[in-house]
C-alpha cells in the first residue's frame, strides 16, 4: 500500500510519455548520438486518445 501512489504516478507518466512516442526519440537520441528537435517528427498529443489500465491491485 505504501508505494501504490508512486507506482501509479509513475506508471502513468510512463503511458503519457508513451503517448508522446518520447520513448522511441530518446533511443534514437541514444543511437545516433545527437540530438536535432527539428529532425524529430511532431510531438502528438494525448486528446482524446484511449488508454487501458489492467491491474491486479491497488495502483489501477
Amino acid at each position: 500500500m505504501a508505494n501504490a501512489i508512486p507506482v501509479a504516478e509513475y506508471t502513468l507518466t510512463g503511458i503519457l510519455f508513451s503517448l508522446k512516442r518520447i520513448w522511441h526519440f530518446i533511443e534514437k537520441v541514444k543511437r545516433e548520438r545527437t540530438y536535432e528537435l527539428a529532425v524529430f517528427e511532431p510531438i502528438v498529443g494525448n486528446y482524446k486518445a484511449t488508454v487501458g489500465i489492467i491491474s491486479m491491485s491497488q495502483i489501477g
